[in-house]
């Protein structure tokens, strides 16, 4: 029998989801309507999980309970069931600092709840998949926030802006080799020196960088 220990403080939906979640014969849950009555149910049973509403009064997301339970009850399971939009500092606040197991949405399925559940007791963090993509995107635009730091900061030798500048009015390596007076071989070596710095592969895209972040007079 796996126990669930949930806190709702809307009466409604805490039945609604015990009756959600007992759909699974093997699950029992055990509803509660506030930290205080929570915190004296754990006094004298366990659970496997707890649910708990992070919108509670007199408690901004559930932070004073939270921290309650951590230090009365280390190793308990904590999913948090929200019935808001996922804030991606919010979860990611909660999972790194709370070290909380997991998150929900009360719109979620029975089917979506009891593989959340299922996960958590068997030691893993799910994450609904509209809070990875937003985690994702902020990764990718991390990423590009910092590619663009460290493109503003290159440093191009003369010879290299020469070779830009011939190739933006369309020279040829030959040509340029002509126009510099150097061997098309130190051309070559010019541009692949040219194509590492700004992290290309072509000549049209080193002309976009090297346009879009200004480097060079």
């Amino acid at each position: 029998m796996v126990r669930i220990l949930l806190l709702d403080d809307h009466v409604a939906v805490a039945e609604g989801t015990k009756a959600l979640i007992e759909l699974y014969n093997n699950y029992y849950v055990t509803i509660c309507h506030s930290p205080e009555e929570l915190l004296s149910i754990l006094k004298h049973e366990q659970f496997d999980v707890l649910l708990l509403d992070v919108n509670l009064p007199n408690d901004s997301n559930g932070n004073t309970i939270l921290t309650k339970l951590k230090a009365d009850f280390p190793g308990v399971k904590i999913v948090l069931h929200t019935g808001l939009d996922f804030n991606l500092y919010f979860c990611l606040n909660h999972l790194t600092e709370q070290k909380i197991d997991g998150f929900i949405s009360k719109s979620t399925t029975a089917a979506q709840l009891k593989c959340t559940l299922d996960c958590v007791i068997n030691g893993y963090t799910p994450i609904p998949t509209e809070l990875f993509w937003k985690m994702r995107y902020q990764s990718l635009e991390c990423d590009q926030n910092i590619k663009e730091h460290q493109l503003k900061d290159v440093d191009l030798t003369e010879s290299e802006i020469q070779v830009i500048e011939a190739i933006s009015n369309g020279l040829s390596n030959q040509e340029i080799s002509d126009h510099l007076q150097i061997c098309m071989q130190k051309v070559d070596i010019i541009l692949a020196s040219i194509f590492t710095k700004l992290e290309v592969k072509s000549r049209v895209e080193a002309l976009v960088k090297v346009k879009m972040y200004n480097l060079i007079p």
